[in-house]
């Protein structure tokens, strides 16, 4: 059998200096001094390189201080969301690229809007830069209402997730982006892009006035579904809406695994319903049905659509935003959820 023969050498300087002279003086020897030379060089040169990488790189802190990715063309841009001539809506040459991020803790999309369709994404003042939950690739922009966004203003721009900032460059034509932690400092004026990632303990109401928090209904190891019915005063009956056949499903099949949670959003004007019928309605359903602000519409990043809304986990977390009881059923029956 083969054997490893491992030579062990212990040199002392009475020892090495003699050695040293015999190989540099027979001619036999000198090839393995050159070699023994090239090997010593050689070693030292690789030795050298480690520790300037070392220097360069401090350990873990780089690579969690920044992130440097290539857009890629990801989301999804609805036909509704498109109207010619309007500052406040997409065009129909826009488009939209982003990445998914996952930085310091934080977990969030972005994306750059290419709004005139001339296949930049830094054009000042009609770009847009736009930020969202973790992979969503639903973009939605009803004037200011929908996906949290700001034009383009400069080469790079802050962004707050919760309460961590961060600053992102603005792509050039390689498209790719550097998001990296910011200093508590760097942005004491400047526009900050914002998102939360969990859904908030809002102050809520209960359709009879009663004070109540959100996180009443977050929670108890289920998922929750917050839809939003009604903005203003809102005519439909519940039978006219295409989604309430999915909600009564939703809460029949799924009812273990799942809060449904109705929410009609103030945005300024008292709680009147028009129609007092479709009040009665809601508030016999078979689900809670709160009143909301405004303010929290708009964290939820909702764009002025019925029946549609927020999906959270068990612990708050945001998942989806932009959905439909039709969607989630549809998720929930293939084991998405």
């Amino acid at each position: 059998m083969a054997r490893n023969h491992i030579i062990s050498c212990n040199f002392t300087v009475e020892t090495l200096v003699p050695f040293i002279i015999h190989l540099t003086i027979h001619p036999e020897m000198k090839s393995l001094f050159s070699m023994l030379c090239g090997l010593a060089a050689l070693y030292l040169f690789n030795l050298s390189c480690a520790s300037r990488k070392q220097k360069l790189t401090p350990p873990e802190t780089a690579a969690q201080a920044s992130v440097t990715t290539k857009l890629l063309d990801m989301f999804v841009i609805y036909d509704k969301y498109i109207v010619p001539n309007h500052p406040g809506f997409l065009q129909p040459n826009s488009k939209a690229w982003g990445a998914d991020i996952q930085l310091a803790g934080k977990k969030f999309t972005i994306g750059f809007v290419d709004y005139n369709g001339d296949g930049r994404f830094d054009d000042t003042g009609n770009d847009l830069l736009i930020i969202t939950v973790f992979r969503n690739r639903k973009i939605s922009i009803n004037n200011h209402y929908g996906t949290h966004r700001i034009p383009i203003k400069n080469k790079k721009h802050f962004l707050q997730v919760d309460s961590t900032m961060f600053t992102v460059t603005v792509p050039g034509d390689d498209k790719i982006i550097n998001i990296a932690v910011a200093g508590k400092k760097e942005n004491e004026d400047g526009e900050v892009l914002k998102l939360l990632t969990h859904v908030p303990n809002a102050e809520l109401y209960t359709l009879d006035d009663t004070k109540v928090q959100m996180s009443k209904y977050l929670g108890q190891q289920k998922y929750t579904l917050l839809f939003f019915w009604a903005l203003r005063p809102f005519p439909e009956t519940l039978e006219n809406s295409a989604q309430v056949k999915y909600l009564d499903k939703l809460i029949a099949y799924h009812a273990k695994k799942l809060n449904v949670v109705g929410l009609r959003v103030m945005m300024g004007e008292p709680f009147n319903l028009s129609n007092p019928v479709f009040l009665k309605e809601m508030q016999e359903s078979p689900w809670d049905n709160l009143i909301t602000t405004e303010e929290f519409y708009d964290d939820m990043q909702q764009d002025l659509s019925y029946f549609k809304g927020v999906l959270a986990a068990p612990d708050g977390e945001i998942l989806e935003v932009d959905i439909t009881p039709r969607e989630l059923l549809d998720r929930l029956e293939s084991g998405v959820y």
